[in-house]
């Protein structure tokens, strides 16, 4: 007998992780590269412009497995078509990445000055906003539809 019963909605917070940590390492490089394409602009516009590129690609690749994968049982009970899920998933998305953003412009300057701060400041910045990602989603853009929604 296992310790811990696996229900759904436990089996999609684990897909959600594993999907949310492929998306970890997505942001991460794609904010990595941006930082240093962009190494001529002046310090925190550099950081914030490659924060939000990390965001945007991360977001449409989360989509595209969350939607295949983490809630694929819901894809048709949750009463969208495609382009409604991507459309509900990202705006649920940039509120996530505002809470992301503004942890990392909140937690940055009180980190000390040394090489991989803008990283753990965009790190924590992620988690937060995964919290706000999950919750969202799982009770709106992929929700359940009960008998007698329309």
């Amino acid at each position: 007998m296992s310790l811990v019963q696996w229900t759904p909605e436990r089996r999609r917070f684990v897909r959600f992780c594993v999907v949310g940590g492929s998306g970890v390492l997505v942001n991460m490089a794609i904010f990595s590269i941006a930082r240093i394409a962009l190494d001529g602009m002046p310090e925190l516009v550099r950081e914030n412009c490659a924060v939000l590129a990390g965001f945007v690609v991360s977001c449409l690749t989360n989509f595209l497995i969350n939607d295949r994968w983490t809630w694929g049982d819901r894809r048709e009970s949750a009463g969208r078509t495609f382009l409604q899920r991507m459309i509900a998933y990202c705006l649920v998305a940039l509120a996530a990445g505002a809470v992301q953003l503004a942890a990392f412009n909140a937690l940055l300057p009180l980190l000390p000055s040394w090489a991989w701060r803008a990283h753990v400041a965009n790190l924590v910045g992620i988690a937060l906003g995964t919290i706000v990602n999950f919750i969202v989603n799982n009770r709106w853009t992929f929700r359940a539809q009960v008998e007698g929604d329309h």
